[in-house]
């Protein structure tokens, strides 16, 4: 039951990453950046550099770059194979 809700919750950590990747690449979509401040404060925290850069580029280095993000290890549509 543990692992299940670990997942789950992991789950939606890579939906907001996705969210936020089609936010930045997409505006069509429907999604959109509304707290630039917050996603500056995210961005410096996992070691994105934000000076001098567009949001958009800062979002899509933030969306790769979290732990549960677009790239995650063990994503369905991840490009790097599943953790042994």
């Amino acid at each position: 039951m543990i692992a299940a809700g670990a997942a789950a919750h992991s789950d939606h950590g890579r939906d907001v990453a996705h969210a936020l990747l089609l936010a930045a690449e997409h505006p069509e979509s429907g999604y959109s950046i509304k707290n630039v401040n917050k996603l500056r404060k995210v961005a410096r925290i996992l070691g994105v550099a934000v000076e001098n850069r567009e949001t958009k580029e800062i979002a899509i280095d933030v969306a790769q770059k979290s732990p549960c993000g677009v790239r995650a290890a063990g994503r369905r549509d991840s490009i790097y194979p599943p953790r042994s």
